[in-house]
């Protein structure tokens, strides 16, 4: 029995409007709560998960609008772990910013003074003011890659240039002495390093 012409039109706009309504909500929650929120983070571990001889310690991120400031704690084999934040795709591509927090035994900090991204709200005038972190950008436009007489090209090459890194790091002053320097834009920074404590002497307490 066919039905009549009005429940066809009434059952076909009904239809048209799942289908309307339906692609936007997938859509969101594929982006905000689904795999998609999390395919950056996913790509970023599953390239370390290919790469040899390294291990994933740790990994996270913040949730915001999209999971983003991924960061990772990773191990490589023979060499010792490395944290690195401010991950994206392009980390293991060919990057102007590779932001590295610790090395071997080496936790880096870093405090100064300038222009580091505030800005007066009103008129958006960038505007100096204090900082401390514990990270310094090594990549080829970073603030700290005048200290290595190479360049880190990305993520693969950080971790293929663990020694020399290490070695770099190995002449930076240990807390409570720093060491000054004041890039191009007038931004001061005050730098030094804390000494990690083997693990094996942690495990003792």
């Amino acid at each position: 029995m066919s039905l009549p012409p009005v429940v066809k039109k009434l059952s076909l706009s009904l239809l048209t409007l799942a289908i309307v309504l339906g692609i936007p909500a997938v859509w969101l929650w594929y982006t905000f709560a689904g795999p998609g929120y999390y395919a950056e983070y996913n790509d970023i571990k599953a390239m370390f998960e290919g790469m040899p001889n390294v291990k994933i310690i740790r990994m996270g991120g913040n949730e915001d609008i999209t999971y983003e400031d991924i960061w990772a704690n990773i191990s490589i084999k023979g060499k010792g772990e490395m944290e690195l934040f401010s991950l994206t795709r392009k980390s293991f591509e060919s990057p102007a910013h590779i932001s590295l927090g610790s090395i071997g035994a080496y936790n880096i900090i870093v405090e100064g003074e300038g222009y580091v991204g505030v800005e007066k709200i009103a008129t958006g005038e960038p505007v100096r003011s204090q900082f401390y972190g514990g990270a310094i950008d090594i990549g080829s436009e970073g603030a700290f890659a005048r200290f290595f007489p190479f360049q880190v090209k990305n993520v693969q090459d950080a971790i293929a240039r663990y020694d020399d890194i290490c070695a770099v790091l190995a002449e930076w002053p240990l807390e409570p002495a720093k060491k000054h320097f004041q890039d191009k834009d007038g931004t001061d920074y005050y730098y030094y390093i804390e000494r990690i404590q083997p693990k094996d002497a942690l495990d003792k307490k």
